[in-house]
């Protein structure tokens, strides 16, 4: 129970138009704080690039990104479950060190997925938008959008997981990002991970 006379404060980065009205509900002549003009709202210190793909070129562009670039940990956003468990799987035979979060799963396994990534015990999440609102990994400084969200707000929480990163960093140091280390036998064969054996199997991913 909690007393009769209270303040009560709702924070959102988006609030839809049709989950006000529930909102006022429990609300006493609410103050409300938003950003009139959504062409204003942006996540400072984020930097965002995108690239034209075709569906069968987007592993081998996803592979070649994952070993290029340099970051701590990165989460890739997936349109559906059957698609999630997909690329993380390729991921995994590439030996990339990925974990999978959706709602395909127990509460008590996505919360254990979700500490071991928050822990640092594997850097690369591929998961569906379940997770893309209200986390908080301060390691996370890429998000890729394998695929593009169906609505702008569920594109700003997704990307949102980087900006809160990119924030804290240059308030505070944190260690630096360093290329994914795959095992040795991978590395061994690494040209050959996404032109031929994971590639082959990831031109017809599922829709």
């Amino acid at each position: 129970m909690t007393p009769h006379d209270k303040q009560v404060m709702m924070f959102s980065a988006t609030l839809s138009k049709e989950i006000r009205p529930v909102c006022k509900k429990f609300m006493n002549d609410p103050m409300e704080i938003y950003v009139d003009d959504e062409t204003k709202l942006t996540l400072h210190g984020l930097v965002q690039h995108y690239i034209k793909l075709t569906e069968a070129e987007k592993n081998r562009k996803l592979n070649d990104l994952l070993d290029a670039l340099m970051f701590n940990q990165v989460v890739i956003f997936t349109k559906s479950v059957q698609r999630c468990t997909y690329l993380d799987k390729l991921l995994t035979e590439c030996n990339f060190p990925s974990i999978a979060i959706h709602r395909g799963m127990s509460q008590e396994e996505r919360l254990a997925r979700y500490k071991s990534f928050k822990e640092g015990n594997k850097r690369i999440l591929v998961a569906t938008d379940l997770v893309a609102r209200g986390i908080d990994i301060e390691r996370v400084n890429i998000v890729v959008n394998y695929d593009m969200p169906d609505s702008s707000d569920t594109y700003l929480h997704r990307v949102g997981r980087a900006a809160a990163s990119a924030q804290r960093a240059s308030r505070s140091p944190s260690p630096p990002p360093t290329r994914t280390r795959r095992s040795s036998r991978t590395c061994s064969r690494a040209s050959r991970c996404p032109s031929r054996s994971c590639q082959r199997r990831s031109t017809s991913p599922p829709t």
